[in-house]
């Protein structure tokens, strides 16, 4: 009998962890959306060149910052 509650707890434990990574997942997906849209909006709407080429550099210096405080 326990051997079953274990394994009934040890299924419902994996179910919840797909549904919080699925949660986790949405969210994240959502929020880079709502940035992607107000990058669009708002960083030289009239020419997407300019637009592009100024996230990419943001998103490089973002990078390097993070590495080198990581280290």
């Amino acid at each position: 009998m326990l051997l079953t509650m274990y394994e009934r707890f040890k299924k419902l434990k994996s179910h919840h962890q797909l549904i919080w990574s699925l949660v986790i997942a949405t969210a994240l997906v959502s929020v880079w959306r709502g940035i992607w849209g107000l990058m669009d909006v708002f960083i030289f709407p009239s020419n997407k060149l300019i637009s592009v080429t100024i996230s990419l550099v943001i998103g490089i210096i973002i990078f390097i910052v993070i590495h080198y405080r990581l280290k």
